[in-house]
């Protein structure tokens, strides 16, 4: 969680969901109409500053832990997403739901072979591999017939490519690429954008909540059988019920219970001191907070998506997670679940779900480590392409330069704000919370 400091001061309010519940939240001074989710489900005031108490001396805070001291209550201002989302019917809003998911399983049956293989990025790397073999064994290749490349189509079919003409315009064809990929990034956040704005409209006006959501996902399961994609959603069912990090599985009775208590992290299920019940079965109990820890998880959520676009550097094209998806996550339901019952004694034989603050440690040097490829792999290839035509006219060669320098800077610095500057999903979440568990986004709308 990314914070700033003592620019930043508690305040309790009520929670965006209208349900008579309470929440403390982070306002800052650098960015005063958004809020940082910190707690939520709270049943009063004093509970509220019960809680900040304990927050104040919790590790995840130590660095802010004063500010807690002194929490007031603040009413909740208005919550309002125009007057167009207003008064928009929620039948309309559910079928967008819909029909984006639709649109999505559409996409998969229209592929054909071979077009499904060339995507912009494949392509890209298509493309940057037979410049290396070309330019290493001074070599030629024809284009087969019936390719359907991007931007180009079949207008390449039978030609033949030797090392000098792809030199002469290598760095020009992988700008025209990351262009189509960069217009189509664009075109994909703008419609998570709108999506994310329905997901509200219906939360805030509708009273949805996360079962209405998944019954939309429901839909496009069975839009996805009717498609001929009934098969795959059958593997990866599969899959899911035969992995241990799934609610199915932990639910299980164990075959035997050891004395000890094992999670390392059980603290993290409430701020208070977590007691022992050995009367009371773990799984009985766990079906007694599960859904307190569900409807928090819900409303964190909700909370992301509503201050998403209150953040200073946001715009409607550079959100780059699947808000349905997002919202839908029960990542960190599934991380508690497995707290309570290895601090429970219950024996549980496979590895603790990945912690959604783990990839944190590993987005910025992952970044960094991508940016190095990107430079080495597609920037040592256009610089041998300009070698190689170096005879070339001067404004050829100054466009494959320019080229050149965009293909290696845009990517980068793009990818540099969402991973490092957390500019396209909230501030307030850690990366794994859009990229950890199964019903997640699990990928980022990046270059």
């Amino acid at each position: 969680m990314n914070r700033q400091g003592s620019h930043e001061r508690p305040v309790i309010s009520e929670t965006l969901l209208n349900n008579y519940r309470y929440g403390i939240y982070l306002l800052s001074d650098l960015e005063p109409e958004t809020e940082t989710y910190i707690a939520g489900g709270l049943k009063s005031v004093d509970e509220a500053k019960a809680w900040a108490k304990e927050l104040a001396v919790n590790q995840e805070f130590k660095e802010i832990s004063g500010i807690f001291d002194s929490i007031e209550y603040r009413p909740r201002p208005k919550v309002s997403l125009g007057l167009s989302l207003a008064l928009a019917k929620e039948e309309d809003l559910a079928e967008s739901l819909r029909l984006h998911l639709d649109r999505a399983t559409e996409q998969i049956t229209k592929l054909k072979f071979p077009r499904s293989l060339f995507s912009y990025q494949s392509s890209i790397f298509y493309l940057t591999v037979l410049a290396l073999w070309l330019f290493w064994s001074k070599g030629s290749i024809g284009i087969p017939k019936g390719l359907d490349l991007p931007l180009v189509g079949n207008r390449l079919d039978g030609i033949v490519l030797d090392a000098p003409t792809l030199a002469r315009y290598l760095p020009i064809a992988l700008f025209a690429l990351y262009g189509g990929k960069f217009l189509s990034v664009l075109k994909t956040n703008m419609e998570y954008d709108t999506l994310r704005q329905r997901i509200l409209a219906l939360i805030i006006y509708h009273q949805w909540r996360a079962d209405k959501f998944l019954g939309v996902l429901l839909h496009s399961r069975k839009s996805a059988e009717k498609s001929g994609l009934g098969w795959l959603l059958s593997l990866s069912e599969w899959l899911y019920d035969n992995s241990p990090n799934t609610f199915a599985s932990m639910r299980r009775p164990s075959k035997e219970r050891p004395s000890g208590s094992g999670g390392k992290n059980a603290a993290e299920l409430s701020p208070t001191s977590q007691k022992s019940e050995e009367a009371i079965d773990p799984r009985v109990e766990l079906d007694q907070r599960l859904p307190g820890w569900l409807d928090k998880e819900f409303e964190r959520r909700v909370h992301a998506l509503y201050f998403l676009d209150k953040e200073k550097d946001y715009s409607r094209f550079v959100i780059c997670f699947n808000p349905l998806l997002y919202i839908c996550s029960l990542n960190r339901v599934l991380l508690y679940t497995y707290d309570f019952l290895s601090a429970r004694g219950e024996n549980l034989s496979h590895e603790r779900p990945t912690d959604v603050h783990a990839m944190e440690r590993f987005a910025v040097p992952g970044f960094w480590a991508g940016a190095a490829f990107n430079l080495l792999f597609l920037g040592g290839v256009m610089i041998w392409a300009i070698f190689l035509a170096r005879d070339m006219p001067r404004m050829l060669l100054a466009t494959n330069i320019v080229a050149a320098t965009v293909v290696i800077a845009l990517p980068t610095w793009w990818n540099f704000l969402a991973m490092a500057k957390h500019r396209g999903y909230p501030r307030g979440e850690p990366l794994g919370a859009y990229l950890v568990g199964a019903l997640t986004p699990n990928r980022l709308s990046l270059l």
